[in-house]
């Protein structure tokens, strides 16, 4: 996808929870419709919709054991 940088986002899992950094200087990344500016990071929970371009969405799922 070409809207999807190299180094687009980081998703880290720190203290029980995934973090997600928003790191492209031209490529924006959205959380549920919501723009983050590069170096913003939120915590993202299951259900979330991550937008890295028009065509590229990742949705975090709760894994079941």
């Amino acid at each position: 996808d070409p809207e999807v940088s190299r180094i687009h986002a980081a998703l880290t899992f720190k203290a029980g929870r995934f973090h997600l950094e928003h790191k492209s200087k031209v490529n924006p990344t959205f959380v549920n419709g919501i723009s983050l500016k590069k170096g913003q990071s939120r915590i993202v929970f299951p259900g979330d919709k991550i937008y890295l371009s028009g065509t590229t969405i990742l949705q975090l799922v709760r894994a079941v054991a």
